[in-house]
């Protein structure tokens, strides 16, 4: 029997999470009262990369808010990124692993690791092998729908992606310099200068961003937005919801976070109706429009 939204509130209290890029972005999520902030290393679209002592004073202060604070890692890690070793080193509360690589070398160091929605996890044989390793959460694909995510019976373990902007893809190469062209062995910096996406053959647009790696990331040219039907994921029970927002402001952060948490105070309410309000507000907030990903179709 499928418990009714009200009572799955009551029963379980769903984390709200968000996962940003940059200290500023972890410090707005931890003021607007995120109940998880996984921060992204790289600094991804500009932000600026932290630094092991602004690390250490966040943790601290997601402490103080009572906020899980989750360092996440590069979904591309090769044995010479060392300097990723001395995030590990600070024995963090959590670590979010990307790729297979990254999850082993956390769990061999005793850390706390979740999974991102990059490792693909489409079924329970897959959900149970990476909790039998250790895996504190799993982050699920994104290309479910709601039928196959309520053949998992149980997702106290699980985090569903609820709005934002998906990452479709990362590469180290470099497409803005592939096309642009730049003087031999010198970067010319192009995604500092200006923005820029992928057009495909609908006029549909992708964004593109890069790290302070050279990495690059593609992401979805609609924005994930399930908050009209947040009701429905909150009956599954998961142990968090996520917002992606790796490309926000400060400001956006804010927002988004208040949103979402009046939507889920509205559903407790049973006050479904008010769910329209909250998309109204966060269109003020969106990148692009709205999509509903795979939730009421999927791709398997």
């Amino acid at each position: 029997n499928t418990l009714s939204p009200e009572s799955a509130m009551r029963e379980l209290k769903t984390v709200l999470s968000i996962a940003v890029s940059g200290p500023g972005a972890a410090y707005a999520a931890l003021k607007a009262g995120a109940g998880r902030v996984y921060l992204h290393l790289e600094g991804i679209a500009g932000q600026k990369r932290p630094d092991i002592n602004e690390i250490g004073q966040i943790i601290e202060e997601g402490r103080l808010k009572g906020c899980e604070i989750v360092l996440a890692l590069p979904r591309i890690q090769k044995p010479a990124d060392i300097s990723y070793q001395d995030y590990l080193d600070m024995q963090p509360e959590s670590v979010l692993a990307g790729n297979i690589g990254s999850l082993h070398n956390c769990l061999q160091q005793g850390l706390k690791v979740r999974s991102d929605y990059s490792l693909n996890i489409f079924n329970r044989a897959a959900l149970r092998s990476l909790l039998n390793q250790g895996v504190e959460g799993i982050c699920l694909s994104p290309e479910l729908n709601f039928r196959q995510l309520q053949s998992f019976n149980n997702l106290d373990k699980v985090e569903l992606l609820v709005h934002g902007e998906i990452i479709l893809m990362t590469s180290e190469f470099c497409i803005l310099k592939g096309i642009l062209g730049s003087n031999e062995g010198k970067c010319p910096a192009y995604c500092r200068q200006d923005s820029y996406y992928l057009q495909d053959d609908k006029g549909y647009k992708f964004p593109l961003a890069a790290d302070n790696s050279c990495r690059l990331y593609l992401f979805n040219s609609r924005t994930l937005c399930m908050v009209e039907e947040l009701d429905r994921i909150l009956s599954l029970q998961p142990e968090s919801i996520r917002i992606e927002a790796l490309r926000a402001g400060e400001d956006e952060i804010h927002q988004l976070l208040n949103i979402y948490r009046e939507a889920m105070e509205y559903i407790e309410m049973g006050r479904i109706a008010e769910l329209k309000i909250c998309k109204q507000k966060l269109a003020g907030v969106s990148f692009s429009p709205f999509t509903r990903g795979h939730y009421n179709r999927g791709v398997l």
